[in-house]
């Protein structure tokens, strides 16, 4: 696999495995790759296969991540994803502000990457390979997000209060949407997409923790689960976290949503064999993360 050896083994990346994420990749842009099957090689596929995939979407040139917050660079992405939260009931989810303002949330994130990498170096690596671009820019609503409109893209609003910790789990969460994405145009996660909006098919969902369309339900089940890995795995249960619940809450709104949507089989069937195989992953690693937690609240 491309970058088999570069990227140590890790872990969608603790739920599915390192090497499946990187194997995705591989098989999206292996058109593109040009007999260049090194770590930069599948960069430059990568940037590829998104531009032909996505023309709408502005891409940098530079082999790394694009950090922007001027207006006059992130102009397109908020047309994109302002169109896409208006989909997402969201109204004016973007409100004006000093660009000046917005290099602070940027400098955090450059931080926590920094950060990450002596936390989980396989994950830092794996978020410079899918992710091209970070931007920030403003908003009442929304500490940031991602969309499958602009895959490799993160919309970031770092909040004043958020501690560290909660900007690295901001980063798994992200990073982990956008590796839904692209496992999803690899295997196809829903049988019928035109059924997704209707209500009579919602699910619970694990982050929220109310009823939303199947697939913001089956995303918010894989990033829970993964931010409670990395909790387990690196740093630790937060007794005051800001932008995820405790992991008591987070373990309990986890089981009730994938309960929901296992115990429905009208909505499993509307789930492809891969997403149901991922599901069911998640309850396996749910029962590893709750023996983890209630370990470490035991020694506390």
């Amino acid at each position: 696999d491309c970058m088999g050896s570069k990227i140590r083994k890790g872990s969608m990346y603790k739920i599915l495995g390192l090497k499946e994420n990187i194997k995705n990749l591989g098989m999206l842009c292996r058109p593109h790759l040009l007999g260049d099957r090194s770590a930069k090689g599948l960069k430059i596929a990568y940037k590829t296969f998104l531009r032909k995939a996505q023309p709408s979407v502005p891409s940098a040139n530079e082999e790394g991540i694009s950090f922007l917050y001027k207006p006059n660079e992130i102009e397109l992405l908020l047309k994109i994803f302002e169109e896409e939260s208006v989909l997402d009931d969201f109204d004016e989810i973007f409100n004006s502000s000093d660009s000046s303002e917005q290099q602070i949330p940027i400098l955090r994130v450059q931080n926590a990457l920094l950060q990450m990498k002596k936390i989980d170096p396989a994950f830092c690596e794996l978020i410079h390979l899918a992710i091209n671009t970070i931007f920030s820019a403003p908003s009442r609503l929304a500490g940031g997000g991602s969309t499958s409109a602009a895959i490799g893209c993160i919309w970031v609003n770092v909040r004043p209060h958020w501690q560290d910790q909660d900007i690295l789990e901001f980063l798994v969460h992200e990073t982990m949407h956008n590796l839904v994405f692209l496992d999803e145009l690899c295997y196809s996660h829903y049988l019928d997409y035109s059924e997704l909006p209707k209500e009579e098919n919602f699910s619970l969902s694990a982050i929220l923790n109310k009823p939303r369309p199947l697939d913001k339900v089956f995303h918010s089940i894989i990033v829970s689960t993964e931010v409670l890995l990395f909790r387990s795995e690196h740093i630790g249960h937060p007794e005051q976290p800001c932008l995820h619940p405790p992991t008591n809450v987070m373990v309990e709104q986890l089981k009730n949503s994938i309960k929901f949507l296992s115990g429905n089989i009208r909505l499993r069937k509307l789930l492809s064999d891969r997403a149901n195989f991922l599901l069911d992953l998640c309850e396996s690693k749910l029962k590893t993360i709750e023996m983890h937690a209630e370990a470490s609240f035991c020694a506390v």
